[in-house]
């Protein structure tokens, strides 16, 4: 083990220290979003065409309330108190009969298996199997004609009793959707044009074209500013490290190896893959969460405040203004050689005045002496001939 100063990183400036190196982070990943992302590459994978023909769909269907024209539309659906059961009703039966029945610009998935055994859309899936009017339902009969004989070529209505009753009239807005805005007719509705095979392929496009074009966007500044910077600077330091003075070294206190930097590091940049799988499934982003989460948590549970990905690779982060440390241990033997009046169980700053220059710049200070020693041979030869 080192005979060096080794004052470890409180954990809330690593904590800052992250943060710091996350805000470049971003920065570099939103301008990459609204230049090579949202300029470059979505609309290259047919983004843009894949939401626009979502989009028509959505607005067909009269499922969804659609604002702004063009480009800034967008779809929301029909939720609130101030909506009335007539109002569901409607755009829920026109789905089924008309737009599902005939009028859908793509060609529609035969109907999932159902008690009435009805194949296809239209009238009667709408009323044998959302209505169930062959059950009688409370709120629901079949549409007559003057004489009072069932029409069963026609949608059903809602019946008179219900009509004049507001009890009744709020139970039935909540067959169409419940308060939660989770379960009824509506929702089963929006659940069976979002599985309709068209539309699926059209997200599912448009999904991956979102994907591979946030891909660039999320992990180009985090290879930047969580792997490629520390691997290639002194010590393992980030920008957030250099600024607040601190360094990463080998958990024994001599500094740490290219290779557990790296090891080190690229824990990193697995959690921010994981950010970008979050369009395809939230499971990815709980789980870089969660890792994130874990790494830091180990600082303050281990008396080496050692993170996760310290404890893998085998390093520590310190304080650099307050640690004495050298690069290897033949450095170390050979300093106190050199230095027999340094007491090797504590080193400070009024013994050492130069650390850095001291323990970690041997290596070109001998590099400085052998080329003065080959430069005096050069000249002893020359003098010679």
């Amino acid at each position: 083990m080192t005979r060096g100063t080794i004052e470890k990183a409180t954990y809330g400036k690593r904590v800052f220290a992250h943060l710091i190196d996350f805000a470049f982070s971003l920065c570099l990943a939103i301008f990459l979003f609204f230049t090579l992302g949202l300029k470059g590459m979505m609309p290259a994978l047919g983004y843009e065409e894949a939401r626009d023909s979502l989009l028509d769909i959505a607005e067909a269907s009269k499922l969804y309330e659609v604002k702004g024209v063009g480009e800034k539309r967008t779809i929301l659906a029909y939720r609130g108190e101030n909506l009335t059961y007539e109002h569901y009703e409607g755009i829920v039966k026109y789905f089924y009969v008309d737009y599902l029945g005939g009028e859908a610009s793509f060609e529609v998935d035969e109907p999932k298996a159902n008690d009435a055994n009805v194949t296809s859309y239209g009238v009667t899936y709408y009323n044998y199997v959302i209505l169930k009017l062959q059950d009688s339902p409370r709120f629901f009969e079949w549409a007559k004609d003057a004489e009072g004989n069932e029409l069963r070529n026609q949608p059903g209505v809602v019946k008179e009793i219900v009509k004049e009753n507001d009890t009744l009239k709020k139970e039935l807005k909540e067959f169409y959707i419940d308060e939660l805005g989770q379960k009824g007719a509506y929702i089963d509705a929006l659940n069976v044009l979002s599985h309709e095979t068209h539309y699926r392929a059209l997200n599912q496009k448009a999904n991956y074209a979102l994907a591979m074009s946030m891909l660039p966007v999320v992990l180009i500044p985090a290879f930047i500013f969580f792997f490629l910077i520390p691997c290639f600077m002194r010590n393992g330091k980030t920008l957030g490290k250099l600024f607040l003075g601190l360094a990463v070294i080998g958990k024994d206190g001599y500094s740490a190896p290219f290779y557990k930097i790296v090891i080190r590091q690229f824990g990193f940049l697995v959690i921010y893959a994981f950010v970008v799988m979050p369009i395809a499934s939230i499971i990815f982003l709980i789980a870089s969460l969660i890792l994130l989460a874990v790494n830091f948590f180990m600082i303050s549970m281990n008396k080496e405040s050692m993170s996760l990905f310290d404890k893998i690779a085998g390093t520590t982060v310190i304080n650099v203004k307050d640690s004495v440390w050298f690069v290897d241990e033949e450095r170390e033997k050979k300093y106190f050689e050199e230095h027999p009046e340094e007491d090797p169980n504590r080193l400070n700053e009024n013994q050492i005045k130069n650390k850095e220059l001291n323990l970690f710049k041997e290596e070109e200070k001998e590099e400085a002496d052998e080329q003065v020693i080959e430069s005096s041979e050069k000249e002893k030869k020359e003098e010679t001939k």
